[in-house]
Protein backbone atom coordinates (compact mmCIF):
# COMPACT_ATOMS: atom_id res chain seq x y z
CA UNK A 1 0.00 0.00 0.00
CA UNK A 2 1.18 3.53 -0.71
CA UNK A 3 -0.04 6.78 1.18
CA UNK A 4 0.01 10.39 0.77
CA UNK A 5 1.31 12.42 3.34
CA UNK A 6 -0.91 15.11 4.84
CA UNK A 7 1.81 16.33 7.31
CA UNK A 8 5.56 16.21 7.22
CA UNK A 9 7.18 12.56 8.18
CA UNK A 10 10.18 10.75 8.14
CA UNK A 11 12.01 13.88 6.36
CA UNK A 12 9.74 13.71 3.63
CA UNK A 13 7.76 17.00 2.85
CA UNK A 14 3.25 17.52 2.75
CA UNK A 15 2.17 15.63 -0.71
CA UNK A 16 5.42 13.02 -0.71
CA UNK A 17 4.02 9.62 -1.25
CA UNK A 18 5.88 6.87 0.43
CA UNK A 19 5.43 3.39 1.38
CA UNK A 20 5.48 2.18 4.63
CA UNK A 21 4.37 -1.20 6.64
CA UNK A 22 0.52 -1.67 6.55
CA UNK A 23 -0.05 -1.36 9.85
CA UNK A 24 2.18 1.92 9.60
CA UNK A 25 -0.26 3.36 7.24
CA UNK A 26 -3.36 2.21 8.71
CA UNK A 27 -2.02 4.56 12.01
CA UNK A 28 -1.18 7.40 9.76
CA UNK A 29 -4.15 7.40 8.22
CA UNK A 30 -6.72 7.18 11.13
CA UNK A 31 -4.27 9.97 12.52
CA UNK A 32 -5.32 12.12 9.66
CA UNK A 33 -1.18 12.08 8.65
CA UNK A 34 -1.84 10.65 5.48
CA UNK A 35 -4.52 9.78 2.64
CA UNK A 36 -4.50 6.28 0.73
CA UNK A 37 -6.06 9.18 -1.95
CA UNK A 38 -2.79 9.85 -4.02
CA UNK A 39 -3.84 12.67 -5.98
CA UNK A 40 -1.83 15.33 -6.45
CA UNK A 41 0.67 13.83 -4.51
CA UNK A 42 4.24 13.17 -6.08
CA UNK A 43 7.31 10.88 -5.80
CA UNK A 44 10.16 12.06 -3.14
CA UNK A 45 13.48 11.08 -3.01
CA UNK A 46 15.91 11.34 0.54
CA UNK A 47 18.95 12.74 -0.15
CA UNK A 48 22.56 10.63 0.60
CA UNK A 49 25.90 11.39 0.42
CA UNK A 50 27.36 10.29 -2.63
CA UNK A 51 30.43 8.19 -3.52
CA UNK A 52 33.02 7.77 -0.83
CA UNK A 53 35.96 9.59 -2.05
CA UNK A 54 37.64 12.34 -2.44
CA UNK A 55 40.61 12.55 -4.82
CA UNK A 56 40.54 11.31 -8.19
CA UNK A 57 43.95 9.54 -8.01
CA UNK A 58 42.14 7.08 -5.09
CA UNK A 59 40.45 4.61 -7.73
CA UNK A 60 37.55 3.09 -5.15
CA UNK A 61 34.29 3.79 -4.83
CA UNK A 62 30.54 2.54 -4.62
CA UNK A 63 27.23 3.31 -3.51
CA UNK A 64 24.07 1.83 -2.59
CA UNK A 65 20.40 3.05 -2.84
CA UNK A 66 16.79 2.01 -1.54
CA UNK A 67 13.71 2.91 -2.26
CA UNK A 68 13.36 6.60 -1.92
CA UNK A 69 16.74 7.48 -1.79
CA UNK A 70 19.31 9.71 -4.42
CA UNK A 71 22.63 10.97 -4.16
CA UNK A 72 25.31 12.51 -6.47
CA UNK A 73 28.10 11.57 -7.97
CA UNK A 74 31.11 13.14 -10.16
CA UNK A 75 32.90 11.08 -12.87
CA UNK A 76 36.43 12.39 -13.53
CA UNK A 77 37.58 12.32 -17.34
CA UNK A 78 37.86 9.43 -18.48
CA UNK A 79 36.49 6.91 -15.63
CA UNK A 80 33.40 4.79 -16.06
CA UNK A 81 30.43 4.51 -13.80
CA UNK A 82 28.99 1.08 -13.63
CA UNK A 83 25.16 1.05 -12.31
CA UNK A 84 22.95 -2.12 -11.88
CA UNK A 85 19.96 -3.07 -9.89
CA UNK A 86 18.60 -6.04 -8.09
CA UNK A 87 15.14 -7.61 -9.28
CA UNK A 88 11.76 -5.20 -9.26
CA UNK A 89 14.06 -1.88 -9.53
CA UNK A 90 12.40 1.37 -10.72
CA UNK A 91 15.18 3.55 -10.85
CA UNK A 92 16.59 6.49 -13.14
CA UNK A 93 20.85 7.83 -13.10
CA UNK A 94 21.16 11.84 -14.95
CA UNK A 95 23.78 12.79 -16.13
CA UNK A 96 23.60 16.84 -15.28
CA UNK A 97 25.08 19.77 -17.22
CA UNK A 98 28.57 19.78 -16.11
CA UNK A 99 28.43 23.77 -15.65
CA UNK A 100 25.83 23.62 -12.85
CA UNK A 101 22.37 23.32 -12.00
CA UNK A 102 19.98 19.74 -12.05
CA UNK A 103 19.50 19.94 -15.94
CA UNK A 104 19.84 16.22 -17.05
CA UNK A 105 21.82 15.86 -20.47
CA UNK A 106 21.15 12.45 -20.80
CA UNK A 107 19.06 9.35 -18.65
CA UNK A 108 18.97 6.02 -17.94
CA UNK A 109 15.88 3.56 -16.78
CA UNK A 110 17.10 1.43 -14.32
CA UNK A 111 15.66 -1.81 -13.98
CA UNK A 112 17.20 -5.34 -12.91
CA UNK A 113 20.41 -6.48 -13.75
CA UNK A 114 23.41 -3.88 -14.71
CA UNK A 115 23.49 -1.41 -17.29
CA UNK A 116 25.77 -0.65 -19.71
CA UNK A 117 28.99 1.06 -18.48
CA UNK A 118 28.63 4.89 -18.62
CA UNK A 119 31.17 6.98 -19.77
CA UNK A 120 33.99 7.08 -20.23
CA UNK A 121 33.81 11.38 -21.37
CA UNK A 122 36.25 14.10 -21.81
CA UNK A 123 36.27 16.21 -19.04
CA UNK A 124 34.28 16.08 -15.76
CA UNK A 125 30.67 14.63 -15.33
CA UNK A 126 28.20 15.22 -12.91
CA UNK A 127 25.65 12.60 -12.01
CA UNK A 128 22.53 12.00 -10.09
CA UNK A 129 20.80 8.95 -9.73
CA UNK A 130 17.44 8.24 -7.91
CA UNK A 131 15.82 4.64 -6.59
CA UNK A 132 11.95 4.64 -6.42
CA UNK A 133 11.95 0.87 -5.92
CA UNK A 134 14.37 -2.12 -4.97
CA UNK A 135 18.24 -1.79 -4.27
CA UNK A 136 20.74 0.22 -6.65
CA UNK A 137 24.57 -0.09 -6.31
CA UNK A 138 26.80 1.98 -8.85
CA UNK A 139 30.40 1.29 -8.68
CA UNK A 140 33.33 3.03 -10.87
CA UNK A 141 35.66 1.16 -13.51
CA UNK A 142 39.41 1.72 -13.38
CA UNK A 143 39.18 4.94 -11.41
CA UNK A 144 37.04 7.14 -9.19
CA UNK A 145 33.87 9.18 -8.62
CA UNK A 146 34.14 12.05 -6.28
CA UNK A 147 31.37 13.17 -4.39
CA UNK A 148 30.41 16.73 -5.30
CA UNK A 149 31.78 18.88 -2.32
CA UNK A 150 35.72 18.53 -3.58
CA UNK A 151 37.89 16.14 -0.97
CA UNK A 152 34.70 15.79 1.20
CA UNK A 153 33.81 12.23 0.69
CA UNK A 154 34.61 10.56 3.07
CA UNK A 155 33.63 13.52 5.48
CA UNK A 156 29.88 13.36 3.81
CA UNK A 157 29.80 9.56 4.47
CA UNK A 158 30.84 9.78 8.12
CA UNK A 159 28.46 13.12 8.59
CA UNK A 160 25.91 11.05 7.63
CA UNK A 161 26.68 8.37 10.70
CA UNK A 162 27.61 10.99 13.28
CA UNK A 163 25.83 12.67 15.57
CA UNK A 164 24.22 15.95 14.35
CA UNK A 165 22.10 17.04 16.87
CA UNK A 166 24.62 17.78 20.09
CA UNK A 167 26.16 20.85 21.18
CA UNK A 168 29.30 20.86 23.56
CA UNK A 169 30.13 23.93 25.51
CA UNK A 170 33.18 23.55 27.19
CA UNK A 171 34.32 27.25 28.76
CA UNK A 172 36.41 25.67 31.67
CA UNK A 173 39.81 24.63 29.44
CA UNK A 174 41.17 21.29 30.71
CA UNK A 175 43.61 21.74 32.87
CA UNK A 176 43.42 21.29 36.82
CA UNK A 177 43.96 23.28 39.71
CA UNK A 178 44.21 21.99 43.48
CA UNK A 179 41.23 21.99 46.54
CA UNK A 180 42.11 20.33 49.47
CA UNK A 181 39.52 19.06 51.81
CA UNK A 182 36.92 22.11 50.98
CA UNK A 183 32.97 21.94 52.58
CA UNK A 184 30.17 20.74 50.57
CA UNK A 185 30.10 23.12 47.53
CA UNK A 186 27.11 23.91 44.81
CA UNK A 187 28.63 24.99 41.42
CA UNK A 188 26.47 27.15 39.64
CA UNK A 189 26.67 27.94 35.38
CA UNK A 190 24.04 29.49 33.07
CA UNK A 191 24.70 29.09 29.67
CA UNK A 192 22.92 31.35 26.80
CA UNK A 193 22.37 28.83 23.56
CA UNK A 194 21.27 29.87 19.97
CA UNK A 195 18.95 27.22 19.43
CA UNK A 196 16.08 25.08 20.89
CA UNK A 197 17.62 22.25 23.49
CA UNK A 198 15.21 19.39 24.82
CA UNK A 199 17.89 18.16 27.26
CA UNK A 200 21.13 19.10 28.64
CA UNK A 201 23.89 17.25 31.19
CA UNK A 202 26.98 18.82 32.85
CA UNK A 203 30.59 16.84 32.09
CA UNK A 204 32.33 16.95 35.16
CA UNK A 205 36.33 16.45 35.98
CA UNK A 206 37.88 14.50 38.94
CA UNK A 207 41.58 14.66 39.23
CA UNK A 208 41.66 13.90 42.55
CA UNK A 209 42.94 9.99 43.28
CA UNK A 210 39.79 8.99 45.07
CA UNK A 211 36.43 8.25 44.31
CA UNK A 212 33.93 11.13 45.21
CA UNK A 213 30.59 9.32 46.18
CA UNK A 214 27.46 11.53 46.81
CA UNK A 215 27.59 13.78 43.53
CA UNK A 216 23.75 15.35 42.33
CA UNK A 217 22.70 17.89 40.02
CA UNK A 218 19.55 19.23 38.32
CA UNK A 219 18.78 21.76 35.64
CA UNK A 220 16.56 24.50 36.09
CA UNK A 221 13.08 24.09 33.56
CA UNK A 222 10.25 26.35 33.54
CA UNK A 223 9.19 29.85 32.68
CA UNK A 224 11.29 31.42 35.00
CA UNK A 225 14.39 30.06 33.12
CA UNK A 226 13.94 32.62 30.42
CA UNK A 227 14.95 35.50 32.64
CA UNK A 228 18.64 35.63 33.11
CA UNK A 229 17.48 37.55 36.68
CA UNK A 230 15.45 35.26 38.21
CA UNK A 231 16.33 32.73 40.15
CA UNK A 232 13.47 31.56 41.52
CA UNK A 233 13.58 28.45 39.46
CA UNK A 234 11.84 24.79 38.72
CA UNK A 235 14.11 22.52 39.38
CA UNK A 236 14.89 19.05 37.27
CA UNK A 237 17.31 16.46 39.05
CA UNK A 238 19.86 14.33 37.08
CA UNK A 239 20.16 10.52 37.51
CA UNK A 240 23.49 8.64 37.42
CA UNK A 241 22.53 5.34 35.16
CA UNK A 242 19.04 5.78 36.94
CA UNK A 243 20.25 6.07 40.05
CA UNK A 244 19.81 9.55 42.51
CA UNK A 245 23.50 9.72 43.52
CA UNK A 246 26.61 9.23 41.49
CA UNK A 247 30.37 9.12 42.12
CA UNK A 248 33.32 10.98 40.23
CA UNK A 249 36.13 8.11 39.58
CA UNK A 250 39.88 8.78 40.55
CA UNK A 251 41.74 10.81 38.68
CA UNK A 252 45.43 12.38 38.17
CA UNK A 253 46.42 15.69 37.87
CA UNK A 254 47.46 15.58 34.31
CA UNK A 255 44.50 12.98 33.45
CA UNK A 256 41.33 13.68 35.49
CA UNK A 257 38.07 11.27 35.02
CA UNK A 258 35.08 12.41 33.17
CA UNK A 259 32.04 11.98 34.66
CA UNK A 260 28.39 12.87 33.35
CA UNK A 261 25.00 12.05 34.12
CA UNK A 262 21.87 11.00 32.67
CA UNK A 263 20.51 13.62 30.02
CA UNK A 264 18.45 15.74 32.02
CA UNK A 265 15.03 16.46 30.62
CA UNK A 266 14.73 20.22 30.38
CA UNK A 267 13.20 21.85 27.84
CA UNK A 268 14.47 25.33 26.02
CA UNK A 269 11.59 28.12 26.67
CA UNK A 270 11.15 31.29 24.63
CA UNK A 271 13.24 34.04 27.08
CA UNK A 272 11.54 37.24 28.40
CA UNK A 273 14.18 38.87 29.27
CA UNK A 274 15.05 40.39 25.51
CA UNK A 275 18.07 38.32 25.37
CA UNK A 276 19.34 36.10 22.41
CA UNK A 277 19.00 32.64 22.17
CA UNK A 278 17.64 30.41 25.15
CA UNK A 279 19.12 30.22 28.52
CA UNK A 280 20.34 26.58 30.73
CA UNK A 281 20.60 26.59 34.60
CA UNK A 282 22.61 23.61 35.86
CA UNK A 283 23.93 23.44 39.09
CA UNK A 284 26.15 20.38 40.32
CA UNK A 285 27.09 19.67 44.22
CA UNK A 286 30.19 18.05 45.35
CA UNK A 287 29.98 16.49 49.03
CA UNK A 288 32.39 17.07 51.74
CA UNK A 289 36.02 15.88 50.42
CA UNK A 290 39.47 16.70 49.10
CA UNK A 291 39.50 16.80 45.61
CA UNK A 292 41.37 18.28 42.30
CA UNK A 293 38.57 20.40 40.48
CA UNK A 294 38.93 21.36 36.94
CA UNK A 295 39.66 25.21 36.22
CA UNK A 296 39.80 27.56 33.65
CA UNK A 297 43.04 27.68 31.45
CA UNK A 298 45.40 30.26 32.85
CA UNK A 299 45.10 32.01 29.85
CA UNK A 300 41.35 32.52 29.29
CA UNK A 301 39.37 35.44 29.97
CA UNK A 302 36.48 34.95 32.02
CA UNK A 303 34.95 38.43 31.10
CA UNK A 304 35.75 37.66 27.21
CA UNK A 305 34.06 34.08 27.67
CA UNK A 306 30.87 35.89 29.63
CA UNK A 307 30.65 38.11 26.50
CA UNK A 308 29.75 35.33 24.07
CA UNK A 309 26.80 35.33 22.14
CA UNK A 310 26.50 31.72 22.95
CA UNK A 311 28.18 29.51 25.39
CA UNK A 312 28.65 30.48 29.80
CA UNK A 313 27.48 33.43 30.79
CA UNK A 314 27.86 32.96 34.50
CA UNK A 315 30.21 30.07 36.42
CA UNK A 316 30.06 30.12 40.62
CA UNK A 317 29.70 28.18 43.53
CA UNK A 318 28.64 28.46 47.09
CA UNK A 319 29.07 26.90 50.10
CA UNK A 320 25.81 23.72 50.87
CA UNK A 321 23.76 22.07 48.94
CA UNK A 322 21.81 23.62 46.58
CA UNK A 323 20.97 20.47 44.79
CA UNK A 324 19.16 17.94 46.97
CA UNK A 325 17.93 20.21 49.31
CA UNK A 326 17.48 24.19 49.62
CA UNK A 327 16.80 24.42 45.69
CA UNK A 328 16.11 28.27 46.42
CA UNK A 329 17.51 31.26 45.16
CA UNK A 330 21.38 32.50 45.81
CA UNK A 331 23.41 34.83 44.26
CA UNK A 332 27.39 33.81 45.03
CA UNK A 333 28.72 36.90 43.48
CA UNK A 334 30.95 37.71 40.76
CA UNK A 335 31.91 34.86 38.22
CA UNK A 336 34.91 32.50 38.94
CA UNK A 337 36.37 30.31 37.25
CA UNK A 338 37.27 27.08 38.97
CA UNK A 339 34.64 24.50 38.51
CA UNK A 340 34.25 20.39 38.31
CA UNK A 341 31.91 21.42 35.47
CA UNK A 342 34.08 20.85 32.47
CA UNK A 343 31.48 21.24 29.62
CA UNK A 344 27.73 21.04 28.82
CA UNK A 345 26.31 18.57 26.23
CA UNK A 346 22.92 19.71 24.99
CA UNK A 347 20.88 17.43 22.78
CA UNK A 348 19.20 20.22 20.08
CA UNK A 349 16.22 20.02 18.14
CA UNK A 350 17.55 20.72 14.70
CA UNK A 351 20.85 20.16 13.09
CA UNK A 352 24.08 21.23 14.97
CA UNK A 353 28.21 20.39 14.96
CA UNK A 354 29.94 20.28 17.50
CA UNK A 355 33.84 20.25 17.59
CA UNK A 356 36.13 18.70 20.40
CA UNK A 357 39.98 19.19 20.17
CA UNK A 358 42.88 18.27 21.86
CA UNK A 359 46.30 18.91 22.23
CA UNK A 360 49.17 20.40 23.48
CA UNK A 361 49.60 24.27 24.11
CA UNK A 362 49.42 25.12 20.26
CA UNK A 363 45.81 23.60 20.39
CA UNK A 364 45.32 25.95 24.01
CA UNK A 365 46.52 28.68 21.99
CA UNK A 366 49.24 29.77 24.74
CA UNK A 367 50.21 32.78 22.32
CA UNK A 368 47.02 34.48 21.91
CA UNK A 369 46.27 37.48 23.41
CA UNK A 370 43.11 38.49 21.17
CA UNK A 371 41.34 34.95 21.45
CA UNK A 372 42.72 33.40 24.79
CA UNK A 373 41.46 30.10 24.98
CA UNK A 374 39.60 30.60 21.99
CA UNK A 375 42.08 28.56 19.31
CA UNK A 376 41.92 28.62 15.56
CA UNK A 377 38.88 25.71 15.88
CA UNK A 378 36.95 27.86 18.17
CA UNK A 379 37.47 31.03 15.69
CA UNK A 380 36.04 29.04 12.62
CA UNK A 381 32.87 27.50 14.38
CA UNK A 382 32.32 31.40 15.71
CA UNK A 383 32.40 32.73 13.11
CA UNK A 384 30.04 29.81 10.86
CA UNK A 385 27.71 29.06 13.41
CA UNK A 386 24.16 30.17 12.64
CA UNK A 387 25.32 30.94 9.14
CA UNK A 388 24.67 28.37 7.18
CA UNK A 389 20.41 27.03 7.25
CA UNK A 390 20.47 28.56 11.09
CA UNK A 391 22.81 26.02 12.08
CA UNK A 392 25.14 26.23 15.41
CA UNK A 393 28.45 25.20 15.93
CA UNK A 394 30.42 24.67 19.09
CA UNK A 395 33.91 23.63 19.88
CA UNK A 396 35.46 22.60 23.14
CA UNK A 397 38.99 23.32 23.53
CA UNK A 398 40.78 20.40 25.54
CA UNK A 399 44.65 21.76 24.64
CA UNK A 400 46.80 21.60 27.61
CA UNK A 401 50.20 23.18 27.80
CA UNK A 402 53.42 21.03 28.19
CA UNK A 403 51.71 17.60 27.58
CA UNK A 404 52.92 14.98 25.14
CA UNK A 405 50.54 13.56 22.56
CA UNK A 406 50.51 10.09 24.53
CA UNK A 407 48.88 12.46 27.69
CA UNK A 408 46.66 14.37 25.50
CA UNK A 409 45.86 11.17 23.63
CA UNK A 410 44.74 9.07 26.73
CA UNK A 411 42.58 12.66 28.15
CA UNK A 412 40.89 12.28 24.56
CA UNK A 413 40.14 8.69 25.03
CA UNK A 414 38.46 9.09 28.00
CA UNK A 415 36.28 12.20 26.74
CA UNK A 416 35.28 10.29 23.71
CA UNK A 417 33.99 7.68 25.71
CA UNK A 418 31.88 9.72 27.37
CA UNK A 419 30.61 12.57 25.31
CA UNK A 420 29.44 12.59 21.24
CA UNK A 421 30.60 15.46 19.62
CA UNK A 422 30.35 15.43 15.18
CA UNK A 423 34.20 15.40 15.23
CA UNK A 424 37.05 15.04 17.09
CA UNK A 425 40.19 16.67 16.15
CA UNK A 426 43.17 15.45 17.20
CA UNK A 427 46.78 17.07 16.97
CA UNK A 428 49.27 13.88 15.91
CA UNK A 429 52.32 15.32 16.29
CA UNK A 430 53.38 17.78 19.20
CA UNK A 431 57.29 19.55 20.06
CA UNK A 432 56.56 18.28 23.52
CA UNK A 433 57.15 14.49 22.50
CA UNK A 434 61.08 15.53 22.38
CA UNK A 435 61.74 15.93 25.48
CA UNK A 436 64.29 18.77 25.22
CA UNK A 437 67.16 16.62 23.25
CA UNK A 438 66.95 18.88 20.41
CA UNK A 439 66.58 15.48 17.93
CA UNK A 440 63.11 14.27 16.90
CA UNK A 441 63.97 10.56 16.86
CA UNK A 442 62.34 7.98 14.42
CA UNK A 443 60.64 6.09 17.40
CA UNK A 444 59.28 9.09 18.53
CA UNK A 445 57.27 9.63 15.14
CA UNK A 446 56.20 5.96 15.13
CA UNK A 447 54.39 7.04 18.62
CA UNK A 448 52.69 9.20 16.74
CA UNK A 449 51.83 7.33 14.25
CA UNK A 450 50.21 4.58 16.25
CA UNK A 451 48.18 6.93 18.14
CA UNK A 452 47.05 8.50 14.68
CA UNK A 453 45.73 4.43 14.27
CA UNK A 454 44.20 4.27 17.79
CA UNK A 455 42.47 7.60 17.49
CA UNK A 456 41.19 6.64 14.57
CA UNK A 457 39.88 3.08 15.61
CA UNK A 458 38.50 5.60 18.67
CA UNK A 459 36.27 7.61 16.08
CA UNK A 460 35.22 5.19 14.20
CA UNK A 461 34.35 2.90 17.00
CA UNK A 462 31.65 5.97 18.39
CA UNK A 463 30.89 7.13 14.82
CA UNK A 464 32.65 10.55 15.23
CA UNK A 465 34.19 12.28 12.32
CA UNK A 466 37.90 12.10 12.71
CA UNK A 467 40.06 15.41 11.83
CA UNK A 468 43.72 15.62 11.84
CA UNK A 469 46.25 18.29 10.85
CA UNK A 470 49.56 18.38 10.03
CA UNK A 471 52.14 19.38 12.55
CA UNK A 472 53.87 22.84 12.48
CA UNK A 473 57.85 23.73 12.95
CA UNK A 474 58.77 24.54 16.43
CA UNK A 475 61.76 26.45 18.39
CA UNK A 476 63.79 23.08 19.83
CA UNK A 477 66.63 23.49 17.49
CA UNK A 478 65.88 20.90 15.32
CA UNK A 479 68.44 19.54 12.69
CA UNK A 480 67.88 19.12 9.16
CA UNK A 481 67.33 15.37 9.30
CA UNK A 482 64.84 15.89 12.81
CA UNK A 483 62.73 18.24 10.87
CA UNK A 484 62.98 15.97 7.83
CA UNK A 485 61.18 13.57 10.01
CA UNK A 486 58.27 15.98 11.12
CA UNK A 487 57.46 16.75 7.22
CA UNK A 488 57.76 12.80 6.49
CA UNK A 489 55.28 12.56 8.99
CA UNK A 490 52.78 15.01 8.08
CA UNK A 491 52.85 13.43 4.32
CA UNK A 492 52.12 10.44 5.77
CA UNK A 493 49.00 12.24 7.46
CA UNK A 494 48.11 14.07 4.09
CA UNK A 495 47.84 10.62 2.90
CA UNK A 496 45.26 9.43 4.75
CA UNK A 497 43.10 12.41 3.50
CA UNK A 498 40.02 10.61 2.28
CA UNK A 499 40.86 6.58 3.45
CA UNK A 500 40.25 6.98 6.50
CA UNK A 501 40.70 10.74 8.43
CA UNK A 502 39.78 13.91 7.13
CA UNK A 503 43.12 16.24 7.22
CA UNK A 504 43.72 20.09 7.47
CA UNK A 505 47.26 21.55 5.91
CA UNK A 506 48.45 23.85 8.53
CA UNK A 507 51.91 23.39 8.15
CA UNK A 508 51.31 24.77 4.20
CA UNK A 509 49.82 27.97 5.94
CA UNK A 510 52.56 28.55 8.38
CA UNK A 511 55.70 26.91 7.66
CA UNK A 512 58.69 29.09 6.00
CA UNK A 513 59.44 26.07 3.60
CA UNK A 514 63.29 26.17 4.91
CA UNK A 515 65.71 23.16 5.82
CA UNK A 516 65.16 23.31 8.77
CA UNK A 517 61.54 25.04 8.55
CA UNK A 518 60.12 27.51 10.74
CA UNK A 519 56.93 29.27 11.40
CA UNK A 520 56.91 32.07 9.02
CA UNK A 521 58.56 35.14 11.22
CA UNK A 522 55.82 37.74 12.87
CA UNK A 523 53.02 34.69 13.17
CA UNK A 524 54.16 33.05 16.76
CA UNK A 525 56.98 33.28 19.56
CA UNK A 526 58.49 30.61 17.65
CA UNK A 527 56.08 27.53 18.48
CA UNK A 528 52.96 28.89 19.75
CA UNK A 529 50.59 31.11 16.71
CA UNK A 530 49.63 34.56 17.48
CA UNK A 531 46.75 35.75 16.98
CA UNK A 532 47.43 36.65 12.94
CA UNK A 533 48.27 33.04 12.43
CA UNK A 534 45.00 31.91 14.27
CA UNK A 535 42.89 33.50 12.08
CA UNK A 536 44.86 31.58 9.20
CA UNK A 537 44.86 28.34 10.48
CA UNK A 538 40.72 29.45 10.86
CA UNK A 539 40.52 30.08 7.55
CA UNK A 540 42.10 26.74 6.78
CA UNK A 541 40.10 24.27 8.42
CA UNK A 542 37.11 26.40 7.34
CA UNK A 543 38.00 25.65 4.00
CA UNK A 544 39.03 21.88 4.57
CA UNK A 545 36.48 20.77 7.23
CA UNK A 546 33.66 23.32 8.45
CA UNK A 547 32.03 24.63 5.36
CA UNK A 548 32.09 21.45 3.22
CA UNK A 549 30.18 20.22 6.31
CA UNK A 550 27.99 22.97 6.15
CA UNK A 551 27.22 22.42 2.63
CA UNK A 552 27.03 18.77 3.14
CA UNK A 553 23.76 19.53 5.83
CA UNK A 554 22.26 22.51 4.70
Amino acid sequence: MTVRLLKPYAQRPVGAIATFDASTEAGMIEAKQASADLTGGFEYFLPRPGMKLQVPQIAVGSLTLRPAEQAPAVLPEGQVLNVSGIAGTVGKVHRLDPTGGNTPLQSWTIGAGALAPIGGYAGEQRFLLTCSAGIIDATVQNGAATALQPRSGLLAAQLAAAPRNRLLVAPMGAETQTYVNFATFTWLMILQVDVPYDAARPILFNAAANDIPGLVCCAAAGVNAADKTGNTLTWVASTFAGAATGTQKAGAADRPSVTAPDFIPVAAVPRTDGGPGYLLYLRVCVPTGGTLTSSLSINTDLVQLNSLGSGMMYSNRAGGDFVSTGQAAYNPGASRGDSPIWGVELIVRGQAVSILNAGDSITRAQASAEFKSQNMFQVAAKRLSMTKASIPISNANCGWSGQKSIQYFARLSDLLAVVRPTMAVYAPFSPNDDPGTGTLTQPMVDGMRWRVSQFVDVCRAAQIIPVLWTGLPALKGWNVASDNRRKAFNAELLSLYGKVAVVTDFDAVLSDGASPAAIIAGMSDGTHPYDNAMKLLADRFETDVLAPALKLLS
